[in-house]
């Protein structure tokens, strides 16, 4: 919560911030600033700004982030005193990215600020070889850097306006070791903090912090050192927010690096001081040493030296303040035991915590070797008892007799008798029980949380992040289904990689009985909304169904509208916060809290939130402070019902932002009874409370009994069937006749010429058109037609009365029809009023109704018709257009494309000829775009280990990828006046007049023959309309559709188009161009977006003739092909298809990107 509150202060400062200064003239901090107003909106870029950057350029690491969390701000020093970050023996290795490599500013900035950190301090900087720990140039987005070593990959980021030499100063300063200067202790005595003209929300950003978190080793304060704040960063109306309050004397702070900079960089690394100008002093040297000698000589002791250790503990400051609970709290952090050798140590400072998100289990080949303390693997087990077991003082004797052969010959063998029939079990099979507790004593009165017992909520489930990061809670509802918030994915089905853990309890701790699922589908309830949090309930289904025991059990869920009632005492449990700005639990937490009166909860919470009937209430109102926190959302409330089992009633949902509920305040859950009918639509319809299943009344068959130890009885003389064997003879085994192989299911019927179906021309009635609701009858739905003009029936459009997500405009076909395309269209009135965005449901019978899975896009404006195609054709009567996004109001005109569907011919096999050859309509994958005739294609391949480089062989040889052209007709004459070389704005929008070498004269293409332009990018000669794609990033009043992916497209700030086509999402995107007719394509070529740094790294492609019937482009040897992107955003990289093929459209899947935008540009000839 911290990390996303200080990113939105920050976005807040940039809004301030209107002129950009002349880089010449400002220090490090200002430029800094004005580089990461790429987060601003104005600017679209996406992603935004890594989330973790703190203090406007540091990233921090997740164990940094979790001491803001827990202490607020105090990680911030001078010199990190922590000794793991600081690179050993002064020696930086660094790589620079090829995202880089072709930006000569950026590299130049880069090697200046590196040479001037080494002609100053003992640092050294070299090239990477084969290092595990080095420092990483790249371009991404904004300036900010990682705090000193961190392990692996430290990162700084060169983004747009970041390519200055004190810049990278500055921020190579924070790969060294360094934080801001102005967070040291003594600061007071040197500047002084002028709070009111801070910005507000920003004030933590000037916070002081204690002697225990600073190490300035005696440095003086320093006004001008490069990591120096400017006396007037984060100001609301531009005035000092820090005041120097001794003389200056000239010195200006962030503009290079200072005399004591370089001195404490050298007393940091003071084991480089051969090569130091200033070398230690002996005597300091020997009292360092000593008191590391003490310390070890306190560590050979294991107990704790606080009284506060065990609480810490608790709170896993093990892992978050390791440096600190390490010295002083070792008992309680469990690191008393004693080792094998002096070798038990980890080789890497991320062991711990790789080792609590279970990569000992996950990774052993590498965590056991390299992380042997954090995995346990070199812990000696307790001693042998002291007095050895003694041997028995008699020997065994040997048997007095031995065994006796046989006295009788074996009988010779009798046919066996048949098996005996099973009797029918006495007891009942049983199957899963839901709401069972296995575990933890019966449940009382707890009115302060306290910690549960293992695995006694074994419905409970953990919902963790890509990274293993706990995050909210969840309910097991199903052996495949989990019931969570949908606030806890984002109200959004995309997937970021979640997983769900069940069966755990201490979450730095593995009980083997945890199982671990990745999420296979989102499923967000369809009327939540964000601002309100009304119906936030998802279900996430898990990549295999659990394995229910006593650790790992279902919850009954309720009957449907069935409410609990007030006062009733029920159980929340989870992960969360344990209070206002303290750390999450790290073994699960349960509390008592009983129901709430739904009224006095809407009234208490009215300056929180809205309570609807959707939502349930529960807390003491005042009498206690037990609530739910940050990390509990999402989590089981549940209450035992009168069979002594548990039912969900709640999910956790929202409640008050600083975890009371002591001041008549209670924490708010989504009501369960209130979907379970949804809930259900997709786990199924199983029992409420799974009762046993009854007794068969008819007994079991015996199990089968091969033919060869089957005796035969001989059947009657006087009824001898004739293929009866003679007996004692085995009988041969009997021919099952084989059944008729069922015919192949009929194909879905086409459509291959589309017509308008009738909502234009009114061939549908205005009593086949219905709607959820209507503003008044003036706005009815009979006027929800295409191109239909205000009149004296009504306003021309369709208007419902509510805003809501859950409103549709219905049309009955009156017959099955094959529908392929939807368009739509806004209302003509004086304000903009159409839709954005919507989704489509089809029904046949007018009850049972399928939903589309793709939100489709919607109008730009009031009266522009979008077209949006359905692939395959969905077959339906009924269809509903369910508005999602809208502008002004629910307002739409519509019309539907399609045709019958056409009699179904009787097959010839008779047993078939009573049945319908119809079968039910697939599930289609529209675009969200402009007019397209694409199905879906099969699932994508594995991408190959080693993709095909791209083509070497280019004309131009090497492509810049920005065209050569004047931007003003004025610039030949200012270029003859000499203004090319001292006006920046004339040297950037003048690049044919000024003769720029940073630029193309022609358009790139491969050098080989049928290898032409096919007219994407530069002259641009097919339409817009022939681009669509699978979504576009939303971007305000910018556009960044499919029709601005064409090469060489640059931003365009009058029409606000942006430099490429972005897609909304990462995964399962497309783009497609239709190339007018069928041409031979030879080749490719792609960029990423203009200015900022999206692009795609690695593609495949798809080609069609008719856009129906897709094909990968493979290589020779039958294989997918996946080509190699783009490594930055704007040099062009050329691929060459391995053999070209003929087709009309081509489709673009990207793979791995920074985001997927794209431009590109087709090669080949008729």
């Amino acid at each position: 919560m911290v990390r996303g509150f200080i990113t939105s202060l920050f976005l807040a400062y940039l809004t301030h911030t209107a002129q950009l200064l002349e880089p010449d003239n400002t220090g490090a901090f200002d430029i800094i600033l004005q580089a990461n107003l790429e987060l601003h909106a104005s600017n679209f870029s996406s992603p935004p700004l890594p989330g973790h950057v703190f203090e406007g350029d540091i990233a921090l690491t997740d164990k940094q982030r979790q001491n803001i969390d827990i202490h607020g701000n105090t990680v911030g020093k001078a010199v990190d005193r922590n000794e793991d970050i600081r690179w050993p023996g002064g020696v930086i290795p660094y790589e620079i990215d090829c995202s880089l490599q072709k930006m000569s500013n950026a590299k130049d900035a880069i090697k200046k600020a590196m040479k001037e950190w080494e002609s100053k301090t003992c640092l050294r900087f070299v090239p990477r070889t084969n290092q595990k720990d080095y420092l990483w140039f790249f371009r991404q987005k904004g300036c900010w850097c990682n705090v000193g070593r961190i392990g692996g990959r430290t990162s700084l980021s060169v983004g747009n306006l970041c390519e200055f030499k004190h810049v990278m100063v500055h921020e190579i300063g924070h790969a060294v070791g360094f934080w801001h200067e102005q967070s040291r202790p003594d600061r007071d005595s040197y500047v002084k903090v002028v709070q009111e003209n801070i910005l507000q929300g920003f004030e933590s950003a000037f916070a002081k912090y204690s002697r225990e978190k600073i190490n300035s080793l005696n440095i003086p304060y320093d006004y001008e050192s490069i990591m120096h704040y400017p006396f007037t960063a984060f100001s609301r109306n531009g005035k000092p927010t820090l005041k120097a309050l001794r003389p200056l004397n000239g010195k200006k702070p962030y503009q290079h690096l200072s005399t004591l900079d370089a001195k404490q960089a050298n007393m940091m690394y003071g084991y480089c001081r051969a090569t130091a100008p200033e070398p230690l002093k002996r005597g300091k040297r020997e009292v360092e040493e000593k008191n590391v000698f003490k310390l070890r000589q306190k560590r050979a002791v294991c107990r704790d030296y606080n009284l506060n250790c065990r609480r810490w503990a608790r709170q896993r400051q093990c892992l978050a303040n390791r440096n600190y609970m390490s010295r002083y709290c070792r008992a309680s952090c469990g690191w008393c035991r004693t080792t094998v050798h002096g070798t038990c140590r980890d080789d890497h400072t991320s062991c711990r915590y790789w080792a609590s998100t279970g990569q000992c289990r996950a990774n052993p080949r590498y965590m056991r070797v390299y992380c042997k303390m954090s995995c346990g693997v070199c812990i000696t087990r307790p001693r042998p008892p002291t007095r050895r077991p003694r041997p028995p003082t008699r020997r065994p004797r040997p048997p007095t007799r031995r065994p006796r052969p046989p006295t009788r010959p074996p009988r010779p063998s009798t046919p066996p008798r048949p098996p005996t029939p099973p009797r029918p079990p006495t007891q009942k099979p049983t199957g899963p029980r839901c709401g069972l507790r296995y575990y933890g004593r019966a449940p009382g009165r707890i009115v302060d949380g306290q910690t549960a017992a293992k695995n006694s909520w074994p419905w409970q489930a953990q919902l963790r992040s890509r990274s293993g990061r706990h995050f909210c809670g969840g309910s097991l509802v199903a052996p495949q289904w989990v019931l969570t918030a949908a606030h806890c994915v984002k109200g959004s089905s995309t997937n970021y990689g979640y997983r769900v853990r069940l069966g755990e309890h201490h979450l730095g701790r593995r009980d083997r009985t945890e199982q671990e699922f990745t999420v296979s589908r989102i499923i967000v309830h369809p009327g939540y909304r964000r601002i309100t949090a009304n119906n936030d309930v998802a279900l996430l289904k898990l990549d295999r169904p659990a394995r229910l025991n006593k650790a790992v059990n279902l919850i009954c869920l309720p009957s449907q509208g069935v409410n609990v009632p007030d006062g009733k005492n029920c159980y929340i449990s989870g992960w969360g916060r344990t209070g206002y700005n303290r750390p999450g639990a790290s073994v699960l937490q349960e509390a008592m809290m009983p129901t709430a009166n739904q009224r006095t909860c809407a009234n208490s919470m009215r300056s929180w939130g809205r309570v609807t009937s959707k939502m349930l209430c529960s807390g003491f109102g005042g009498s206690s402070t037990v609530s739910g926190c940050f990390g509990d959302s999402g989590g089981p409330f549940v209450c035992q019902g009168k069979n002594k089992r548990w039912v969900l009633q709640g999910a956790v949902s929202w409640g008050t932002r600083t975890c009371s509920a002591g001041r008549s305040e209670y924490t708010v859950y989504a009501r369960v009874s209130e979907f379970v009918s949804w809930i259900r639509r997709y786990i199924g319809n199983t029992p409420t409370d799974s009762p046993r299943p009854p007794t068969p009344d008819v007994t079991p068959p015996p199990p089968h009994t091969p033919p060869t130890q089957t005796p035969v009885t001989p059947p009657p003389p006087d009824t001898p069937p004739p293929d009866t064997p003679p007996p004692n003879t085995p009988p041969k085994p009997s021919k099952i006749p084989t059944p008729p192989t069922p015919p192949p299911p009929p194909e879905p019927p086409k459509c291959s010429s589309p017509k308008a179906l009738g909502m234009e021309n009114k061939r549908i009635p205005d009593s086949d058109l219905s709607a959820s609701s209507q503003y008044n009858r003036w706005h009815s739905a009979r006027e929800a037609r295409l191109n239909l003009k205000p009149g004296v029936t009504g306003v021309g459009a369709w208007c419902s009365r509510d805003l809501t997500t859950n409103q549709y405009l219905e049309v009955d076909l009156g017959v099955r029809t094959i529908i392929t395309h939807i368009a739509t269209q806004g209302r003509e009135s004086k304000y903009p009023k159409f839709i954005k965005s919507y989704a489509v449901q089809y029904s046949e019978d007018g009850n049972v109704w399928a939903n589309h899975p793709t939100i489709f896009t919607g109008n730009i404006d009031m009266s522009t018709v979008t077209k949006n195609s359905l692939n395959p054709p969905i077959i339906a009567r009924y269809i509903r257009i369910n508005p999602k996004t809208w502008k002004g109001a629910i307002c739409m005109r519509a019309e539907l494309y399609g045709c019958k569907v056409p009699p179904t011919k009787p097959t010839t096999d008779p047993t078939t000829q009573s049945k319908t050859s119809t079968h039910p309509p697939q599930p289609s994958t529209a675009t969200a775009t402009t007019k397209s005739t694409q199905v879906p294609l099969p699932p994508t391949p594995p991408i190959p280990t080693t993709p095909p480089k791209p083509v070497s062989s280019t004309i131009p040889p090497n492509p810049i990828g920005i065209r050569c052209e004047d931007k003003d007709s004025s610039c030949p004459t200012w270029a003859s006046q000499g203004r090319c070389t001292t006006d920046s704005y004339v040297k950037r929008h003048c690049l044919t007049s000024c003769k720029s070498k940073q630029c193309d004269l022609i358009s790139v293409r491969p050098r080989a023959p049928c290898s032409n332009p096919i007219g994407l990018g530069w002259d641009k000669r097919l339409p817009d309309t022939a681009f669509t794609s699978s979504s576009e990033l939303n971007l305000g009043s910018w556009d960044a559709g499919a029709r601005n992916a064409r090469l060489y497209h640059l931003d365009d700030f009058n029409t606000k188009r942006v430099g490429a086509w972005c897609a909304a999402a990462r995964k399962n995107q497309w783009l497609q161009v239709d190339l007018g007719k069928k041409k031979y394509v030879t080749a490719v070529a792609t960029q990423g977006r203009d200015i900022y740094f999206e692009h795609v790294k690695s593609y495949q492609l798809a080609y069609s003739v008719d856009g129906t019937s897709w094909e990968y482009v493979k290589s020779k040897s039958g294989e997918t092909v996946t080509f190699t992107g783009n490594c930055d955003h704007f040099t062009p990289v050329v691929n060459r298809l391995p053999r070209g093929v003929t087709a009309r459209y081509i489709k673009f899947f990207p793979i791995t990107s920074n985001w997927p935008c794209m431009r590109v540009e087709i090669y080949g000839c008729d």
